[in-house]
C-alpha cells in the first residue's frame, strides 16, 4: 500500500554555497544556515524597487529524518510540488538526479541509498539563476520568476508493484442532457459514457491481479467493478454512467474515482482521484460546455504574491480562485504563463471556474535543448493536471512566440497522445499565424479606446472555421494605479467593459482574458519605474481597482453597484462631473441628491434591451447616469417638460464647453429658448448654482440605490465625509498547520463615513502582530490608494494571535485589532 509523509518542516536552508554545476558534486554547504519551512523562497523581497538580482543565485536546502525499518521492503520516492528552476537532489551526500524547469512536479526514487531505520540526508541545490538554458529564460521576460522549493515536497512509501496514476475521459451526449431553462442554477443530468484508465509501474506479468474500480458520490457508492489483470502495464474500464450529475460552472459536481489492486484477493495499491463529469468543445462560433454555448469571462493570473514571491502554501491559492469566481464574477482564468499550485486548481474544480493553462515560456524559444526542455514540462504539466475538470484548455505554444511549425507540431502530437479528450491552443500576439493547435488564441491589444473593443475573427484568424479565443487584452495599453485619477480609473474600467462588450456582440468569439486579475512585480525592462505592472483589476494585494466592478457585476451571487466617479468637483476641470456610469447587477438604479430622489435610470438608457438574447450582450451592462436634475425644473420652476429638457441640455453644456466656449448649436438652442419662453440668461446663471453647480455651495450628499424585483440590494453615498475608519478583510480567522505552515491574507482599506475607500490616503501604517503566529513582510507599510495588505503565518505554535492596524499620523483614526486562533496537528 502507498504511504504519503508530507516533509515541509525544519529543512535548513544554505543561502551561500560553492558548487560545480558541469560536475553536479555534492556542494559545499559554506556558513550558516535558517531553519526554515516548505513552501520557501531564496529571498524575501521588499514590495517594489527590487531586482532579479536578490534570488537569482544557487543555494541549498538539506533535511535531516529518519526513515523506519518497517519501510525496508518498500519503494521510497520523494516528489517534489515545484523547485524554481534547477534542483540537483542528494541523499546521503549521492547524487540522485536533477530537474529543469521551475513550474512542474517531479518525483525521484531514492531506494537504493536510503538507510532504512536510521537518519537520512536530503540536499537539494537550487538554482534560481535567470542565466539558465531553459523556459522561459533566454530573453526579457515580463514577470519575476523568484526562486526556490516554492511548492509542498512529499515522501511516499509505495510496493514494488503500485498504481502510478489515474486517467479518465468523459464522453457525453449534449442532445441528451436533462437541463432546467426555467432555474439555471439546477444541475445538469446526463448519460455518461466514462474511460477510466489505470496506469502501473511495470507489468503485471503474473496471473491472479484484479483491479476493482468504484466511482463515489460522497458516501454512496455508485459503481463498482472488478477486472482480471495480467500482463499489461495499464487498464482501461469503460464505464456507462446513468442520469450522472455533470459538472457545470453553476454547480461543479465532483464525484470520486477510487481504485485497489489485488493479488489473490490480497490488496497490494490504492489511490483515487477526484473527477469531474463533463462534456468541453470549442466550435467556430465559440466554447460549449455540457452542449450549452458558454463564453469565457475571466482573467489572466500570475502565481506571485508581494515579499515571497511563489512560495505560499494552500490557503492563499484558494484564496485567489474565490477571488475570481465570488469577487470578480468570472467563469474562467488563465494560468499566466506557467502551470500553476494543484491547491489553486483544485479550488477551481470546486468552484467551477475554468481553467486554461499552458507550458512555461515568454516569447523567447531556444536551442534543441530548450525546447526538449519544454517538452518534458509539457509531458510533465498534462500527466500532473488532466484529472482537473476546471480544465478545457492546453496551450502547448510559448506566450507570445513567433511561428516555429516543427517546433509546435511536436508540442501537439505529445498532448493529443497524453490527453485526447481536450483541445490545444497556443497564445500569439501575430495575426494569421500558422494554426496548429485547435483553437486560435490571441492576445488582442487593438483597443484604444476610441475604437471598437476588439478586432473581428476574419481579421485575424487564418482558420474561420476553427475556434477563436482572446487570451489577453488592455494591460500594457492602460497601465492604471490604484491611486491614479479618477478620470484614468474610469477609462481603465470603461475599456475592460469595451472589450467583453465586442466579444459578446461578435457571435464567434469563444471569450476572452483580461490582463490581469492583480498587479504583479516585474522586470527593468517593463512596468512602472517602481518594477511593478500595475495591469491588474486588483492592486498587489487583491485590493479591488475600479475596472473590477466590470466583472463584479457580471455575477448575480452578491449584488453589485460601484459608480465610476468619487462625486467630488476637485477632480474635474471646473468641477464639472458630467456622466456617470453604475456598474451594476441589478435592474435599476435610484439616484437621490440632499436625499431627495432625482432619477430611476435603467438600462434602456444605453440602448440595453431588457430581453437579453443569450451570449449576444454581456448579462449586465453598465447604466448610465446622465441627469443630475430630474424633473426639478417642472416642480420647482413651472417649466414644462418640453423646456425642462432644453434647459438641461444647456446647463450640461455650459458645465461642460464654458459660456466662452460654448458650440453654436447650443447657442441657437438658448435662443430660441429665450424667445419662446419666459426663460433668461440670468435665470440660467441661477438654476445653474442651485442644482448642478456646487462651486462654494454647501457640499452636496448623493444616494444611489441598486434595485432588483423591486428591492434594493445594495447603496452607495457619496459626499462629505466626517471621519474615517480602517477595514481589514482576512480570509480566515483560523489558521491550521497541517502538512505545512498555514497564511492569512489580509487586506486592509481606509474608508471615509459612507462606506468609501479613501482613495488619496496614502498615510503609513503600523501592523503590530502579538502572540503565536508571525508577519510574512514588513510591520510598517504604506497605503497606495487607502489601500494595501499583508499576511500572517503559523509558527508552529497552538494559541491565539492578534493583528493591530494603525494609521499613523492620523490619531482620530481608530485603530483595528483582528484576532486570529492557530491550530497544530
Amino acid at each position: 500500500m502507498t504511504k504519503k509523509q508530507p516533509i515541509n518542516f525544519d529543512w535548513h536552508f544554505y543561502p551561500e554555497i560553492t558548487f560545480d554545476a558541469t560536475r553536479i558534486t555534492y556542494p559545499e554547504l559554506n556558513g550558516s544556515f535558517e531553519v526554515i519551512h516548505i513552501p520557501h523562497t531564496v529571498a524575501v523581497t521588499p514590495l517594489n524597487y527590487f531586482s532579479e538580482s536578490l534570488y537569482s543565485k544557487v543555494t541549498a536546502y538539506t533535511k535531516t529524518l529518519t526513515i523506519p525499518s518497517e519501510m525496508k521492503n518498500q519503494l521510497c520516492m520523494i516528489e517534489f510540488g515545484a523547485v524554481a528552476h534547477i534542483a540537483h537532489v542528494y541523499i546521503n551526500q549521492t547524487y540522485i538526479g536533477s530537474h529543469y524547469g521551475g513550474y512542474t512536479e517531479f518525483t525521484l526514487d531514492l531506494t537504493p541509498h536510503v538507510q532504512f531505520g536510521d537518519e537520512n540526508q536530503i540536499c537539494v541545490v537550487v538554482d534560481s539563476r535567470e542565466t539558465s538554458n531553459l523556459p522561459p529564460f533566454g530573453h526579457v521576460i515580463d514577470y519575476m520568476t523568484y526562486g526556490g522549493i516554492y511548492r509542498e515536497v512529499t515522501l511516499f512509501y509505495r510496493p514494488d508493484i503500485y498504481i502510478e496514476s489515474i486517467h479518465y475521459e468523459t464522453h457525453v451526449d449534449a442532445s441528451q442532457v436533462k437541463r432546467s431553462y426555467a432555474d439555471p442554477s439546477q444541475a445538469d443530468r446526463s448519460h455518461a459514457f466514462v474511460q477510466i484508465q489505470t496506469t502501473f509501474n511495470q507489468s503485471l506479468a503474473v496471473e491472479g491481479y484484479t483491479l476493482e474500480v468504484d466511482i463515489w458520490d460522497d458516501t454512496q457508492l455508485c459503481y463498482h467493478a472488478a477486472y482480471p489483470i495480467s500482463d499489461a502495464t495499464t487498464h482501461t474500464a469503460e464505464v456507462d454512467l446513468d442520469l450522472f450529475t455533470l459538472w457545470s460552472i453553476e454547480n461543479p459536481k465532483l464525484y470520486q474515482i477510487k481504485v485497489a489492486l489485488k493479488h489473490q484477493d490480497t490488496l497490494i495499491d490504492t489511490s483515487e482521484k477526484r473527477a469531474g463529469f463533463r462534456q468541453i468543445e470549442f466550435k467556430s462560433d465559440g466554447f460549449y460546455l455540457n452542449g450549452k454555448k458558454t463564453i469565457l469571462r475571466g482573467l489572466n493570473r500570475h502565481q506571485s504574491y508581494p515579499y515571497v514571491g511563489y512560495a505560499m502554501p494552500e490557503r492563499p491559492q484558494k484564496t485567489d480562485a474565490d477571488l475570481l469566481k465570488y469577487a470578480l464574477g468570472c467563469n474562467a482564468v488563465r494560468t499566466s504563463h506557467y502551470p500553476q499550485s494543484h491547491h489553486f486548481i483544485d479550488r477551481c474544480d470546486e468552484l467551477g471556474l475554468l481553467v486554461f493553462t499552458e507550458i512555461p515560456g515568454w516569447q523567447h524559444i531556444g536551442d534543441s535543448e530548450w525546447k526538449a526542455i519544454a517538452l518534458t514540462s509539457l509531458r510533465e504539466m498534462i500527466l500532473a493536471y488532466r484529472h482537473h475538470p476546471s480544465i478545457i484548455l492546453w496551450g502547448v505554444r510559448i506566450n507570445e512566440s513567433q511561428d516555429d511549425d516543427e517546433f509546435y507540431q511536436q508540442t501537439n502530437v505529445l498532448a493529443k497522445a497524453l490527453d485526447p479528450s481536450r483541445p490545444t491552443g497556443g497564445v500569439r500576439y501575430i495575426r494569421k499565424s500558422n494554426l496548429l493547435e485547435d483553437v486560435y488564441t490571441f492576445n488582442d491589444f487593438s483597443h484604444i479606446g476610441s475604437n471598437v473593443g476588439a478586432l473581428d475573427k476574419s481579421k485575424v484568424t487564418p482558420d474561420v472555421s476553427k475556434a477563436y479565443l482572446i487570451s489577453e487584452f488592455n494591460g500594457h495599453m492602460y497601465p492604471t494605479k490604484s491611486y491614479d485619477s479618477i478620470q484614468r480609473r474610469r477609462e481603465h474600467a470603461r475599456r475592460h467593459f469595451n472589450v467583453f462588450d465586442a466579444i459578446y456582440k461578435s457571435g464567434n468569439i469563444a471569450g476572452g482574458f483580461g490582463w490581469c486579475f492583480f498587479d504583479y512585480n516585474t522586470h527593468q525592462e517593463f512596468g512602472s519605474g517602481d518594477r511593478i505592472c500595475h495591469h491588474g483589476v486588483t492592486d498587489i494585494f487583491r485590493n479591488p481597482k475600479l475596472a473590477a466592478a466590470v466583472y463584479a457585476s457580471q455575477q448575480d451571487e452578491i449584488p453589485v453597484l460601484t459608480l465610476d466617479s468619487e462625486m467630488g468637483i476637485g477632480d474635474y476641470p471646473a468641477g464639472y462631473i458630467g456622466n456617470i456610469t453604475a456598474y451594476t447587477n441589478a435592474d435599476e438604479v435610484r439616484f437621490y441628491k440632499n436625499h431627495r430622489m432625482i432619477k430611476t435610470f435603467k438600462r434602456d438608457k444605453i440602448g440595453r434591451d431588457n430581453d437579453r438574447k443569450e451570449c449576444n450582450e454581456l448579462p449586465h451592462p453598465p447604466i448610465l447616469i446622465d441627469d443630475f436634475i430630474g424633473d426639478q425644473l417642472m416642480t420647482n420652476e413651472g417649466y414644462s417638460k418640453s423646456a425642462s429638457e432644453t434647459v438641461k441640455k444647456l446647463l450640461d453644456a455650459g458645465a461642460k464647453y464654458g459660456e466662452a466656449n460654448l458650440p453654436l448649436k447650443y447657442k441657437l438652442m438658448a435662443a430660441k429658448l429665450i424667445l419662446t419662453s419666459p426663460f433668461t440668461l440670468k435665470d440660467g446663471v441661477r438654476i445653474y448654482s442651485t442644482y448642478i453647480g456646487n462651486w462654494g455651495d454647501t457640499a452636496t450628499t448623493y444616494r444611489f440605490e441598486a434595485v432588483k424585483n423591486g428591492e434594493v440590494v445594495a447603496e452607495v453615498m457619496k459626499g462629505p465625509s466626517t471621519h474615517l475608519h480602517i477595514e481589514a478583510l482576512t480570509d480566515t480567522i483560523q489558521l491550521h498547520e497541517k502538512d505545512t505552515y498555514d497564511v492569512a491574507s489580509i487586506r486592509i482599506q481606509v474608508k471615509d463615513t459612507f462606506g468609501n475607500i479613501s482613495t488619496y490616503l496614502n498615510a503609513p501604517l503600523s501592523l503590530k502582530l502579538e502572540g503565536n503566529a508571525e508577519l510574512v513582510g514588513p510591520n510598517v507599510i504604506s497605503l497606495q490608494g487607502g489601500m494595501t495588505g499583508t499576511y500572517i503565518k503559523t509558527i508552529g505554535l497552538s494559541g491565539p494571535a492578534t493583528l493591530t492596524i494603525k494609521v499613523a499620523d492620523h490619531d482620530e483614526i481608530e485603530p483595528v485589532t483582528l484576532s486570529f486562533e492557530c491550530f497544530k496537528s
